[in-house]
């Protein structure tokens, strides 16, 4: 495995700190469903069913970590969380162009797979990856990576892929 780059998901102190509130919030919203069902006995699952999804999201969302790697002949991305772990990966000559995020830009072709592959707490710039990938019947689908990576890693990118990285894009 020839490894050209690598990149992290950065999650920053403040953003640690929003969320820990989040979770303290969500786990005391909880605590307030179980002890009312203890002791006035009234059950209300819709209540605790919620309570219990948001906290399993909101801890999902801080342990989320991507590993993104270059490679001699692909792009790949490792995924992992508190109860999955994933790994992707693109081979360069799929890969149709690479983006700044933009919504207006992203919407004149229909991708039949999306894939956000980035940290929610990561606050670096969006970078789009638009590929086509065969499918086993012989079908051809247009998919696309959402992912955050340093500026380093866009430099190795725009070396590795010198005609498909499009960083003179405008943002909105």
């Amino acid at each position: 495995m020839d490894i050209r780059a690598e990149s992290y998901s950065i999650i920053t102190n403040k953003n640690k700190i929003i969320m820990g509130f989040a979770i303290s919030f969500m786990a005391m919203f909880l605590a307030m469903n179980l002890y009312r069902w203890q002791v006035s006995h009234i059950y209300n699952s819709l209540e605790l069913s919620a309570s219990i999804f948001f906290l399993c999201f909101l801890i999902s969302r801080i342990t989320s970590h991507f590993h993104y790697t270059l490679q001699k002949t692909k792009l790949t991305i490792d995924s992992q969380n508190l109860w999955i772990k994933k790994s992707y990966e693109v081979p360069y000559k799929s890969i149709v162009g690479i983006f700044p995020y933009q919504p207006g830009l992203m919407d004149i072709t229909k991708y039949r797979r999306t894939y956000r592959l980035h940290s929610a707490l990561d606050n670096r710039p969006i970078w789009t990856i638009a590929y086509t990938c065969e499918k086993v019947n012989g079908k051809i689908e247009d998919r696309r990576i959402y992912f955050k990576a340093d500026d380093n890693f866009i430099k190795c990118l725009k070396i590795q892929l010198p005609n498909k990285i499009h960083a003179n894009c405008n943002r909105h």
